[in-house]
C-alpha cells in the first residue's frame, strides 16, 4: 500500500505521467511553467506499470508521485493547456537530446478519481510509445541543453517563435509511438524531407538531401551521409512503392550499403535525423534564421561557421 500524501482540495485536478525507463541523477527538477520532473521508485514503477489499471481507493496517493506532474485549478483550461503543452516539449527534448525511450505511457488527470487523457488531445502525437526495454539515464551536466531543446520546441509547436521545424519535429515524434520498422523508417525520411528540402525545388532530392545532410552536420564525421541517405531511401521506396517488409530487404541493403545490418538500421537512421535536426535547432537559437533561410544559405555554399 502506497503511503497516503496530504489530501488535496476537490478543485485542483492533478496532471502526471509516468515514466517507466527514466532515470536521473538530480533528485527532482523543476520544467518551464508547470511542470516538476522526478524519477518513479522501483515500488511506484511495480504498481504503476504491473498492477491493474489504477486502484481507485488508493488514487490519493498517486497525486504526488509521478514522472512529470502539474496541477491546475478546476476549469482553468488554459492552464491545463500550458500543461500539455509543456509535457509534450520537454518528452521532445528527451528524444532530440538522445536516443532511448523514457517509457511515456500516457497522461492522466485526477481529482478523487482518474481519467486517461486522449492522445487526440496532443499536438505532437500522443504519449503512446511502442515497448521498449531500453532505459534513460539523464546526467545532471545535461540539463542546459534539455532546456535550450525544451524551450525551442515550446515556441516551435504553439507558433510563438516558428523557424519551420514543426512538421519535421512532429514526424521525428511519431515514429516514437510505431511498433514496426518499416513505419519508423518511413516517418524518419518524411522528417528529413521536411527539414532539409524546405524552399526547394524536389527535383534531384536525393542528391540534395546527401549534400545538405552534410552540409548541417559540418564536422559531425559520425555517419557516412551518402551512404546513409542513399539507404534510407532506397529502403524507404521499397516498403512505399513495392510494398516490402525490412526483413525482405536484407541481400538489397548489403550489396548497396554494406556498412549496415538489417537489425541496426532502423537506430542508425533516427540518430541521423536526430543529429540533423539538432543542427538546425542550434542555428537557429543563435541566429533565429528560420529553416528555409538556413537551406538558402547552405545552397549558396556558406559553411556552418559563416552561420
Amino acid at each position: 500500500m502506497l503511503k497516503e500524501p496530504p489530501v488535496k482540495l476537490d478543485d485542483i485536478w492533478s496532471f502526471f505521467v509516468p515514466l517507466e525507463s527514466f532515470k536521473m541523477e538530480t533528485a527532482s527538477q523543476k520544467i518551464g511553467e508547470t511542470l516538476h520532473l522526478r524519477e518513479l521508485g522501483q515500488e511506484e514503477k511495480n504498481y504503476l506499470f504491473e498492477a491493474p489499471l489504477f486502484d481507485l481507493s488508493e488514487i490519493r496517493a498517486l497525486e504526488s508521485r509521478f514522472g512529470i506532474s502539474s496541477s491546475y485549478a478546476q476549469g482553468q483550461w488554459s492552464d491545463r493547456t500550458k500543461i500539455i503543452v509543456e509535457t509534450h516539449s520537454l518528452i521532445t527534448a528527451f528524444r532530440l537530446h538522445m536516443a532511448g525511450n523514457i517509457g511515456a505511457s500516457a497522461a492522466y488527470e485526477t481529482n478523487g478519481r482518474i481519467r486517461k487523457t486522449s492522445a487526440g488531445e496532443f499536438k505532437l502525437g500522443g504519449l503512446e510509445v511502442r515497448p521498449s526495454c531500453s532505459e534513460y539515464l539523464l546526467a545532471e551536466d545535461a540539463w542546459s541543453k534539455i532546456l535550450i531543446l525544451f524551450q525551442f520546441v515550446k515556441d516551435e509547436t504553439s507558433g510563438k517563435a516558428p523557424l519551420g521545424l514543426e512538421s519535421a519535429i512532429r514526424r521525428f515524434n511519431l515514429s516514437y509511438a510505431r511498433y514496426y520498422s518499416e513505419d519508423r523508417i518511413v516517418d524518419l525520411t518524411i522528417s528529413l524531407e521536411s527539414s532539409l528540402l524546405q524552399g526547394d525545388n524536389v527535383y534531384k532530392k536525393k542528391s540534395i538531401l546527401a549534400k545538405r545532410s552534410a552540409a548541417i552536420l559540418g564536422d559531425d564525421n559520425t555517419f557516412n551521409i551518402p551512404d546513409l541517405l542513399g539507404a534510407m531511401y532506397n529502403v524507404r521506396n521499397e516498403i512505399v512503392h513495392g510494398g516490402k517488409h525490412l526483413f525482405e530487404l536484407q541481400d538489397k541493403l548489403s550489396k548497396r550499403h554494406s556498412a549496415f545490418s538489417l537489425q541496426e538500421f532502423p537506430e542508425v537512421c533516427e540518430e541521423a535525423v536526430r543529429c540533423i535536426l539538432k543542427a538546425y535547432i542550434d542555428i537557429g537559437v543563435r541566429t533565429n534564421f528560420s529553416v528555409k533561410a538556413i537551406n538558402e544559405l547552405l545552397r549558396q555554399g556558406k559553411a556552418l561557421h559563416e552561420f
